[in-house]
């Protein structure tokens, strides 16, 4: 009789709905897609969790954000035959150091 109950619940709309577009957000984002994803109804249940995963999603955005910047800033003074030699340093260490965080992220 529990597990009755159980599955019921777990087949609820409350549930259901709100499991499935979490599942689909976490496969988008495997996949590389960050596009944000949409909010929950107020009266759902695992609001927090979608919140969470939101945030997420967020974050990943911004970091991209931020190193596809300065990849295009590095990617221009390398390319510049007028920069100078400091400026292409410059931006071969800021490369090197976004390859270096993607390490330790891979690593943690």
């Amino acid at each position: 009789m529990i597990a009755r109950q159980w599955s019921a619940a777990i087949r609820h709309p409350w549930i259901a709905g709100p499991a499935f577009v979490i599942g689909r957000t976490c496969r988008q984002v495997g996949e590389g897609n960050l596009a944000r994803p949409r909010p929950l109804r107020s009266h759902d249940l695992l609001v927090d969790l979608a919140e969470d995963v939101a945030g997420m999603v967020d974050a990943l955005r911004e970091r991209e954000e931020k190193e596809r910047d300065l990849a295009l800033r590095a990617a221009a003074a390398l390319r510049d035959p007028a920069a100078a030699p400091a400026a292409r340093t410059a931006a071969a260490g800021e490369l090197e150091r976004i390859a270096s965080e993607k390490e330790a992220r891979l690593r943690s």
